[in-house]
């Protein structure tokens, strides 16, 4: 992710652009590693946890990096049609 991709993605999770999926990963996450939690020790649990939330939050900036830059492909595409019409 370049700079001013990581500045519009820190600026929209500042804004709570993000709450809703924010929430719905947070308690996916939970409820995934609900089992875990009493089998594996402290460290043990703490360690998967904050992997589990690392690789979800990677994929919350990338799906975010694929979508912006699908919706200015798509619109440049528009203003192409529009150019040609």
């Amino acid at each position: 992710m370049n700079d001013f991709m990581k500045q519009v993605f820190e600026m929209a999770a500042a804004q709570g652009a993000f709450d809703r999926i924010d929430t719905m990963l947070d308690n996916r996450c939970e409820t995934m590693l609900a089992p875990y939690k009493e089998r594996l020790q402290e460290v043990g649990y703490e360690q998967i946890r904050d992997v589990v939330y690392a690789i979800a939050y990677l994929s919350k900036k990338s799906a975010f990096e694929l979508g912006f830059k699908t919706a200015v492909k798509f619109m440049v595409e528009c203003m192409r049609d529009e150019e040609t019409t």
